[in-house]
């Protein structure tokens, strides 16, 4: 096996190992513009599930709204991710005038909680949020119903664990 062939080996077996998931939200089809429950594919390959969300919003693309004033709250959940979560961030913005105030759970467990300050149309992107959850994982975005309504993009995420130390020796 030549060097070229080796490097290219390893480099595709540690982004395999520790790649991470971009889900944008395209594969969203709700029609018109009421609240609806549902499933679409997700781009990771699993099947997430929604509960009083709209599709008729854009933030870089098809994006997800969640609904206000619901019981039980609104929300988009993830399939279940393995190789757990390293590191989570994602795109959102007020629609309208009701400011958000949106939680992110991983695994049930709450870890974040993002709002807006009469930011109507303002398209906000959270640091990456340090998560650190290994296994299989869900991710889930709650919209308690006294807060706005909230669109979801770009959700990133890295796999748990650290990118392993490579040594390449010369045949």
């Amino acid at each position: 096996m030549n060097k070229t062939t080796l490097l290219s080996f390893v480099l595709l077996l540690c982004q395999t190992s520790f790649s991470q998931g971009h889900e944008t939200f395209d594969n969203v089809t709700i029609p018109g513009n009421s609240y609806q429950d549902g499933t679409f594919q997700g781009q990771d390959g699993s099947t997430w599930v929604y509960m009083q969300a709209r599709g008729n919003d854009e933030i870089t693309g098809q994006a997800i709204m969640l609904g206000r004033n619901r019981s039980p709250d609104s929300y988009v959940a993830s399939g279940t991710i393995p190789n757990g979560i390293g590191t989570l961030q994602f795109s959102y913005k007020q629609p309208f005038a009701t400011n958000v105030q949106m939680e992110v759970y991983v695994n049930e467990v709450l870890i974040h909680t993002v709002t807006t300050n009469n930011q109507k149309d303002e398209i906000l992107t959270t640091n990456e949020m340090e998560v650190n959850i290994a296994g299989d994982v869900v991710i889930k975005f709650k919209n308690p119903s006294s807060a706005g309504q909230v669109t979801i993009d770009d959700v990133i995420w890295t796999a748990m664990g650290q990118a392993p130390t490579l040594h390449v020796t010369s045949p």
